[in-house]
């Protein structure tokens, strides 16, 4: 995403810039530090970009167009690594927000990922278990926000409180599997990767992560989202 005017996923380090009419946008972006018998994943986060109106973008919900910040665009080969896939028929849903949107899955390539769309959930293939071993362990779920622009994360979040919006037991689809949220906290980028808890592979426990944007200026922390699977 661009910086500038910036937002996304892996924030950069300097002075916060504003362009007029400029839309921030946040990427949610993993590093892979280990694998062994039970990986141990690390997630660095957030990548800063920017809304407008260039051709060929990717666009929100609201129809927007999408830019990373200048040299944090994945390339064709690495979206091609990480081989999206729109899941037919999938839905992750959030009644109580109203949140219902279309789920594609993606993987972990060479460490990191960065979710190319900023209409769906992710589900990452190769970090905890996929949905049909749900019960065995976690199943984790990325998306974008996006300051200035609606994107599926901006469901979850309440910026003007700069809080989490899912209360306890509120229900989560995720296509077929249904979970109640049982907690989410807010954790600095800078220490999201070191948070031991977030990476667990718990049975039967559905993480979800986004960015917790602000009024204005950068995104600081990631909104982690707790739930445990129902059926």
């Amino acid at each position: 995403m661009r910086r500038r005017a910036s937002h996304s996923q892996r924030p950069r380090v300097g002075a916060d810039t504003k362009r007029p009419l400029g839309l921030i946008v946040l990427a949610v972006v993993f590093v892979l530090m280990a694998a062994l018998a039970v990986a141990s994943l690390l997630m660095a986060l957030l990548q800063q970009g920017s809304m407008s109106s260039a051709a060929g973008g990717a666009k929100d919900l609201a129809g927007n167009t999408v830019v990373l910040d200048d040299g944090q665009q994945p390339t064709k080969q690495q979206v091609a690594a990480m081989k999206p896939q729109q899941e037919s028929g999938m839905r992750f849903t959030v009644p109580s927000v109203g949140l219902d949107v279309g789920m594609q899955s993606l993987s972990v390539v060479d460490g990191v990922i960065v979710p190319p769309g900023f209409r769906d959930a992710y589900l990452v293939r190769n970090l905890g278990v996929g949905l049909d071993q749900a019960k065995d362990g976690t199943v984790f779920v990325v998306m974008h926000s996006v300051q200035g622009g609606l994107a599926p994360g901006n469901y979850l979040t309440n910026v003007e409180q700069g809080s989490i919006k899912l209360a306890k037991g509120a229900r989560i689809q995720v296509g077929e599997r249904s979970y109640q949220v049982t907690g989410g906290e807010l954790l600095p980028k800078s220490s999201l990767q070191d948070e031991s808890r977030v990476w667990q592979n718990t049975p039967g426990r559905l993480v979800v992560i986004t960015c917790l944007e602000r009024v204005s200026g950068r995104s600081l922390q990631n909104a982690v989202i707790y739930a445990t699977l129902q059926s």
